[in-house]
């Protein structure tokens, strides 16, 4: 379509959409049915590996590291595991910091769930777990049209 701002994920992330079509306002707009032609399925193995992310941010300085401790919310929201959380502390996972992936029974029976969501900078889908602590798909889409409005 010779859109290179689409080439920035905040960018692309920012569309509206209806049945017929998709909008990136400023950019342009497709239709459903040159989506559809152009479309490929992805099996159910890439499917459950698609991520979004809630937030994340850096709250250095920490006792832990002086410029980089990083907390991360994302949805898996093709997956059982719904959720991953996790640090990157002085830049990277492996040394310092990790990640874990929570179905919703495991993030509510982890105490640290709320605190862990603050300090990503995801205060704002602590109610909306909350709100939805039976149904993990109704919660995932909740989450999903909340991170496409929020972007």
């Amino acid at each position: 379509m010779g859109w290179p701002a689409l080439a920035y994920p905040n960018r692309l992330k920012h569309f509206f959409y209806d049945a017929s079509s998709v909008t990136w306002p400023g950019i342009g707009d497709v239709t459903a049915a040159y989506l559809h032609q152009k479309s490929v399925p992805l099996g159910a193995d890439r499917l459950e590996r698609q991520v979004l992310r809630l937030s994340y941010k850096n709250q250095a300085p920490t006792d832990t590291h002086p410029t980089h401790h990083v907390y991360e919310v994302c949805i898996f929201p093709f997956s059982r595991r719904l959720f991953s959380v996790g640090e990157s502390i002085g830049g990277g996972h492996g040394e310092m910091g990790g990640s874990r992936e929570l179905d919703l029974a495991e993030l509510l029976a982890w105490p640290e769930w709320k605190r862990h969501f603050e300090r990503s900078g995801a205060a704002w889908a602590i109610p909306l777990v909350d709100a939805n602590p039976d149904d993990s798909t109704v919660l995932s889409e909740v989450l999903t049209r909340a991170i496409c409005a929020r972007e």
